[in-house]
């Protein structure tokens, strides 16, 4: 039998995801309040546009992103990447079971986003963050 995700799981991989899109420069596009629910746009990736939905999943089995390339034809040059991609729609979900932790599933869904962000933009982004943690000391 399968075991629902606890809520403080789901919750921590909400956040760290939120975090982390915002971390790259995904644009929060719509913010639900009522079902926790935000939607990011990240323009600029190696495979086109793609949308994230995240929201926390109170009653569920799985910690999941929704994710669609805009330009499925693309983004599936990038297929060898991940399983996940379905290349004739666009749709690059995540789905962990509770048998990941937080921390990990947020790990594995950072990594593979992090192969489709442009090497350029990454070293620019991780040297703009060293500098704004730097000045916080």
């Amino acid at each position: 039998m399968r075991h629902k995700v606890s809520k403080k799981k789901s919750r921590d991989f909400f956040k760290g995801v939120c975090t982390y899109l915002e971390s790259i420069g995904a644009a929060n596009t719509e913010t639900f309040e009522d079902i926790e629910q935000r939607t990011y746009q990240l323009w600029v990736t190696t495979a086109g546009p793609v949308r994230f939905i995240v929201k926390p999943e109170t009653d569920s089995e799985l910690m999941t992103v929704y994710a669609r390339f805009e330009y499925p034809e693309c983004a599936k040059r990038f297929s060898c990447l991940s399983p996940r991609l379905n290349s004739y729609s666009g749709k690059w979900n995540f789905h962990f079971d509770n048998v990941w932790p937080a921390e990990d599933a947020l790990r594995a869904f950072t990594y593979e986003v992090n192969r489709i962000f442009p090497e350029d933009l990454r070293s620019l982004l991780q040297d703009s963050l060293i500098g704004k943690s730097a000045s916080h000391t």
